[in-house]
């Protein structure tokens, strides 16, 4: 899985061992990295905390500012 910008990334799994085989790009990709991401956060509220920092970036934008 990559993620490579705006609403879009790469997923190959044509040399997975086990589970489904193929290869796909764009938005879908983009939803299962986003996905596999999500679901490897521990707590409730690493989750919850996710969602909301996702939610802000997709309305304001990323934070080009270094402090």
């Amino acid at each position: 899985m990559t993620y490579i910008g705006g609403w879009n990334a790469l997923l190959d799994r044509s040399t997975a061992a086990e589970g489904p085989k193929g290869k796909e790009a764009g938005r879908l990709a983009w939803l299962l990295w986003r996905s596999a991401y999500w679901s490897q956060a521990m707590s409730l509220r690493n989750k919850a905390s996710l969602a909301f920092y996702w939610f802000l970036n997709w309305i304001f934008g990323r934070s080009i500012t270094r402090f």
